[in-house]
Parts: C-alpha cells; sequence; structure tokens
C-alpha cells in the first residue's frame, strides 16, 4: 500500500484554516461538531481522518478525551506539531 503525501498541500490548508478563509471548516464543520458535542456530552470520542488536527484541537475542550488518527505520517506529524493538547492522542 501507498502512502499518500500530502507535504505540499499542509501549509496551504493549514492557511486557509487559521486566515478563516475556508468556509467548510468555519460555518459547516466546526459548528456541527460543537453543537453535537455540547448535546450528547461525550467523554471519549475516536476521529478517524484528523487530518491537519484544527477539528480535534477545537473540540478538544468540549471533550473528555479524544483519539485522533489519519493515515498519513506526515499530516499526523504536523498535527502533533501544532494542534493537539493534552486531552489528544
Amino acid at each position: 500500500m501507498t502512502e499518500i503525501n500530502y507535504s505540499d498541500d499542509i501549509l496551504h490548508r493549514s492557511s486557509q484554516i487559521l486566515s478563516h478563509k475556508d468556509i467548510t471548516f468555519e460555518k459547516i464543520f466546526l459548528p456541527y461538531w460543537k453543537q453535537y458535542f455540547s448535546k450528547y456530552k461525550l467523554n471519549k470520542v475516536l476521529e478517524i481522518g484528523c487530518g491537519l488536527g484544527y477539528l480535534s484541537k477545537s473540540l478538544s475542550s468540549e471533550l473528555g478525551f479524544l483519539y485522533a488518527l489519519d493515515k498519513a505520517s506526515d499530516v499526523i506529524s504536523f498535527a502533533i506539531n501544532h494542534n493537539f493538547t493534552s486531552n489528544i492522542k
């Protein structure tokens, strides 16, 4: 199985999210999941396909613990170095 290399897109995607230009993240994903987790008060969550970790970090205050997984090791490395908090593994 060949590993996907997202390195070329990481900085571009990151800058879109950080500048609030990623409308899908800002207007759909983040509000939906924040509302969902505040409604159900889940303590442990598994996020499959966490990507750069921005959603994980944004939701970490709503959860007791979050397990974040992604297939691409370079993406996980970015997430660990930039977006993980003490309750994300």
